[in-house]
């Protein structure tokens, strides 16, 4: 088969492309959209084989078995080896529970469909699952091994049949844009067709992401056309450069990292870099020096092989050895850097013109699968236990819509992973749109005591349901995983454009609000529970419509309970506490255990702010729930003989609550008018 005429530039772009990503991995704030160099990638994909293609198609030398074997050839041996490496020494550095998942990873990328994998499985690409996958830089690898078993067939026959080439790749990318705009502008929880509007389909699927390798597809159309030949000197360095500008400028836009139209920057710039580029003109000169065409060239390994070393440093070895964030990016870098200098030569470079490489490929993939069942069946044993299961409920009482369809009657245990005991329920009507979630006594006509909050308000939930039913009353929950379930309320009304409230459209926050406004005025408490501080501390204007809130009540006549944030602590966000417990070598004793403190002046000042809001109001008050929990020398505390007190990184377990119910019953009690209040303000004190 037929080769293309070299172009240093574009290996110069590969370098454009690999190191913002590996940038962006390593967590440098300033570099918001490094991921867009995967956007890069595709193009040139795109363009290098369509280039290839179409040269052979016309010389009448394209085979389908020669082409996938030049594809098997560069992308396998240096895959296989990156995933054997870690089948063979992170099992012996990692969280014992989490060796299997990185073996199903491992095989999804294997067998190029790390896409679906991370879809199904992982999740969205920011979420805790994924950031932990040492593979889930592969899904873009996946996407591009599908385009090349599909894109040969759709060229071969428009070929065949006399079709021009570029009009209809063009009528495909703009189907696959529309797909894309489609997953952009329409991922509304109200949307009939959600799961195809859904971030993650359109971030990782090949629908959605071909209009990118299509831009490059057309690129290699136009050149091969001759149009490029066509263009002024002072035209293609003018437009080389603004090519380059675009690729740069899109790495540095701020971004949350959703799927968006920025992603026309990065592409739209590597189709104008790669179509009016050459090495004489200034951009093309710039990336076809030394240093950069040698990282272009290995590029690929980089990209292999930087994720894993970050997962490992990131979410394992710094934590159980306290490695700083500066420490851990030299030694990720240097590993890197080595181990991608060795793939390329050692395997990349002797395995692409190896004649025997599709054996060799064929046997390294039984290696991996060898490995892979190893660890699943024989090495990896079931994990006892040390900790009692980490039980909360957090999905029975959260009103969030996304929940609805997920409510079941059964118990999911998976002690493996989480040590987490969901407890979930059926529900028939979403309960934002009833009067909250009503339990309790059914005698009485409305609920005495409203909870609203977000998922802290889910956590404490089941123990408030508790001490509701002790005290013979009815409460409704308006509490809601991952949103903040506060708005402006002035002269007893809601705005006339309620604030945008996480999983409600604008109709379902409307209805939310009025049934708030109407629970409280028939209810005797009003129990308010939040986060306050974190990865996304409240804004002022958040804590203002708390504010909104307590003085609402009061006016209606009921007494309000504030549950101030309890300590965070200092290990990753995202991750469950009690496989951390069990990697650090923490093991169930008589004494309390305790663990480091987060962000303590943060949560400090805001537990302050919630202090200097009861002032204002006589019938309002604080429950101090962070002191149950901090010790003022030893931490905070997270281990009760066999109980494990924290969830993760700031909720609390059912375990942990129950610590406050004692302090939260006669609290309640007294607010209720049931009981005198007891001294110290009901507040669980810590054993010393």
């Amino acid at each position: 088969m037929s080769t293309i005429k070299y172009r240093p530039e574009i290996d110069g772009l590969r370098s454009v492309a690999v190191v913002p990503v590996i940038l962006f991995h390593l967590g440098l704030g300033w570099i918001t959209g490094g991921f867009y160099g995967v956007d890069v990638f595709f193009v040139i994909s795109g363009y290098l084989i369509t280039s290839i293609i179409v040269k052979n198609l016309e010389s009448g030398k394209f085979t389908f078995g020669d082409f996938w074997l030049r594809r098997v050839k560069r992308i396998m041996p240096a895959l296989i080896g990156v995933i054997l490496f870690c089948f063979m020494i992170f099992p012996f550095l990692i969280y014992e529970g989490d060796i299997h998942y990185m073996v199903l990873d491992g095989f999804a990328a294997l067998f190029s469909v790390a896409n679906f994998n991370a879809y199904l499985n992982l999740g969205d690409y920011w979420s805790g699952r994924a950031e932990t996958s040492f593979f889930l830089h592969a899904w873009s690898l996946s996407v591009e091994e599908q385009f090349y078993l599909v894109y040969p067939l759709i060229l071969f026959f428009l070929h065949k049949w006399g079709q021009s080439l570029l009009k209809w790749v063009i009528a495909i990318v703009v189907l696959s844009f529309l797909l894309y705009c489609f997953g952009v502008f329409f991922e509304l929880k109200a949307f009939p067709f959600n799961a195809l509007s859904s971030n993650s389909v359109t971030f990782y699927m090949i629908p959605s992401r071909a209009w990118e390798l299509g831009i490059g597809c057309i690129t290699a159309l136009i050149v091969r056309a001759g149009y490029r030949d066509k263009s002024s000197a002072k035209t293609k360095a003018s437009f080389s450069l603004l090519g380059l500008l675009l690729i740069i400028c899109s790495y540095l836009i701020p971004t949350d990292g959703d799927v968006s139209l920025i992603a026309i920057m990065p592409t739209v710039g590597t189709g104008l870099f790669i179509f009016f580029a050459n090495d004489s003109v200034f951009a093309g000169k710039i990336l076809s020096s030394k240093p950069l065409v040698f990282i272009g060239k290995i590029s690929y390994s980089l990209y292999l092989w930087h994720w894993p070393f970050c997962v490992l440093f990131h979410k394992y070895l710094s934590i159980k050895y306290s490695i700083s964030d500066s420490i851990a990016t030299i030694f990720i870098l240097i590993l890197t850097t080595v181990f991608s200098i060795l793939s390329y030569y050692l395997i990349e470079e002797k395995t692409r013109y190896y004649k025997n490489t599709v054996k060799l490929v064929g046997s390294l993939a039984v290696a991996v699968l060898c490995f892979g069942g190893l660890y699943m069946q024989v090495l990896f044993k079931e994990i006892e236990a040390p900790f009692n299961y980490v039980d909360h409920y957090f999905h029975y009482y959260s009103i969030n819509p996304e929940l609805f369809h997920k409510k079941s009657n059964s118990t999911e245990v998976d002690p493996k992973d989480m040590k987490i005991n969901h407890f979930l329920t059926s529900r028939k009507s979403p309960e934002f749109d009833k009067g909250g979630l009503v339990l309790g006594n059914p005698e009485i006509e409305h609920p005495e005591i409203v909870v609203i909050g977000d998922s802290h308000g889910c956590g404490w939930a089941k123990v408030l349901n508790e001490i509701s039913d002790s005290l013979n009353t009815k409460t409704t929950f308006y509490v809601g995983d991952g949103m903040f379930m506060h708005f402006p309320i002035k002269d007893g009304k809601l705005p006339d454009e309620m604030p945008p409230i996480n999983s409600f459209t604008e109709d379902q926050a409307r209805s939310y609000g009025e049934n708030v406004l109407k629970s409280i005025a028939n209810a005797k408490l009003v129990i308010i529970s939040n986060r306050l501080t974190g990865s996304y501390p409240r804004t002022m204007e958040q804590m203002s419509y708390i504010d909104d809130f307590i003085n609402y009540s009061t006016s209606m006549g009921a007494k309000v309970m504030l549950i101030n944030q309890p300590p965070l602590l200092a290990i990753p966000p995202k991750r469950q506490l009690t496989p951390l417990l069990i990697y650090f070598g923490y093991k169930p004793n008589d004494q309390n255990q305790y663990i480091g403190e987060f962000m303590s002046s943060s949560i400090d000042s805001y537990n302050e702010r919630l202090e200097e809001m009861a002032k204002k109001y006589d019938k309002a008050s604080v429950y101090n729930a962070y002191d149950i929990f901090k010790h003022p020398q030893k931490g905070v505390w997270v281990i009760d003989k066999k109980d494990v007190l924290y969830r993760d990184i700031n909720h609390l377990s059912y375990q942990g609550t129950l610590k406050a119910k004692d302090g939260l019953y006669q609290h309640i009690s007294h607010l209720m008018n049931l009981s005198p209040l007891v001294a110290d303000k009901a507040v669980t004190k810590l054993n010393n």
